[in-house]
């Protein structure tokens, strides 16, 4: 394929996550699926609850993150 601006590329349309895309591992190149890709995302992010405040007025807030995505909140009363 030449040399093309990605402004001057069509629209992919929808992915199925079965499309193979190149990808830079060990200096080498290898192939990957889109699919690879977006599981990448999903298994790096932040999990946890984190607590705030709590401090001389014992006021006490949280926040839960599963796999980078904010799943709950309790609020300061």
């Amino acid at each position: 394929m030449a040399d093309v601006k990605i402004s001057a590329l069509s629209s992919a349309g929808a992915l199925d996550g079965t499309e193979e895309v190149p990808v830079v591992q060990s200096s080498s190149t290898v192939k990957a699926t889109t699919q690879d890709v977006a599981d990448l995302g999903s298994s790096v992010g932040l999990s946890g609850t984190y607590t705030f405040g709590g401090g001389s007025t014992g006021e006490v807030a949280t926040m839960t993150f599963t796999n980078g995505y904010l799943t709950a909140v309790t609020l300061v009363p």
